[in-house]
């Protein structure tokens, strides 16, 4: 089998969802950076790199049969305008997708290697380890990588189970504006956690997780946290926007965590929506990642590893949190949800994890 050696970290059957003529290979770009539009740019040359996975075929094919099955997913989605059924193949084949396209891009490859090198120089700073355990440790947990886009799928592969809690829900756009994609596609926001300070809360396990992907220009797919927020009427999974500026809002994340370009129509709305961006909140491209020692009142300590780079909160007026949610505490919403996946992990983890369960972890300093 040959490798290709153009490889696609966003594919190209999702793109063509924005394409300038329906169906077709080619959309328009808007570059952040250089301030410039590009009216039409071909699909085969955009979010691709030179063996971005490797000079050996399995993740390449093995990537291209999945994006297969889920573009089918997809278009019955858009075309039928309604979310898909709660824990129904083609809810659990988005989730599984949405949580796959925001591990593989080269931002995640980035921020993958950020948080090895935090944990490393925590490792290293382990008051009595000595340097010789510090490296048997390091060489232990952090083997070289020679193929980050590779090791980035083999990673989030084993995290995919981790959102098939999520509820899965379609926002239909009936605004005058379009919604528009980028080259990171999924931008995750957490609106419940948005005053807890000093911890991450953007994780896949994250109480309060949203998940936010376009799907097409009038349609966007919403993974989310059922216990937390509510979307649509009576459970529907499903809401309308007809205001632009709700529409805008979820332009603007694209904008804020866009490795550098936007993907849309090419239609006057969709420039004249991004031309009101420019100048917006932008997150920056080099990974922040914070680490610190936590320690309870026992003296047992972890390390803790968060992303200030990709920390989100916005306020999505169109997905209210639920009132039993509002109740809650700051301190208490920092949990992981109680999915199968997370039980299993707990199960696999041994005793650790069990002991650590419901303990209140301060700063050591």
């Amino acid at each position: 089998m040959k490798t290709p050696r153009n490889q696609h970290y966003v594919p190209q059957f999702y793109l063509r969802q924005f394409a300038t003529e329906p169906g077709g290979d080619a959309v328009a770009l808007y570059n952040i950076d250089r301030n410039r539009h590009i009216p039409v740019v071909s699909i085969r040359h955009q979010c691709a790199e030179d063996y971005f996975y490797g000079r050996t075929p399995e993740v390449e094919h093995g990537l291209s049969q999945v994006e297969g099955i889920v573009a089918d997913v997809i278009r019955r989605v858009t075309a039928g305008c309604a979310p898909p059924a709660r824990q129904s193949r083609d809810a659990r084949l988005l989730a599984a997708f949405a949580a796959l396209q925001w591990g593989r891009t080269p931002a995640a490859v980035r921020e993958r290697a950020a948080f090895e090198s935090e944990i490393r120089r925590l490792i290293r700073e382990t008051p009595g380890l000595s340097s010789t355990d510090a490296e048997a440790m390091e060489r232990r947990h952090f083997p070289p990588v020679s193929e980050p886009g590779r090791e980035a799928v083999e990673l989030i592969s084993q995290l995919i189970a981790s959102v098939d809690d999520l509820a899965v829900g379609l926002v239909v756009n009936e605004s005058p504006v379009e919604f528009v994609t980028s080259d990171v596609v999924v931008v995750v926001n957490n609106t419940w956690c948005g005053d807890v300070r000093g911890v991450g809360t953007n994780g896949l396990g994250s109480r309060g997780l949203q998940m936010l992907m376009p799907a097409s220009p009038r349609h966007l797919i919403v993974l989310y946290d059922s216990e937390v927020y509510k979307l649509g009427t009576r459970g529907s999974g499903q809401v309308s926007l007809t205001v632009t500026d709700d529409v805008q809002v979820v332009n603007a994340m694209q904008y804020r965590y866009a490795e550098g370009n936007l993907y849309h129509t090419g239609s006057a709305a969709s420039v004249a929506a991004i031309d009101r961006l420019r100048g917006g909140a932008r997150a920056p491209r080099r990974s922040e990642v914070r680490g610190q020692r936590l320690r309870d009142d026992d003296g047992t300590e972890i390390l803790h590893v968060r992303s200030e780079t990709t920390t989100g909160s916005r306020f999505l007026r169109w997905m209210p949190v639920r009132r039993a949610a509002r109740r809650v505490p700051l301190d208490e919403r920092l949990a992981v949800r109680q999915s199968p996946f997370t039980r299993e992990w707990a199960a696999d983890a041994g005793p650790v994890p069990a002991e650590l369960a419901g303990r209140r972890f301060k700063p050591t300093q």
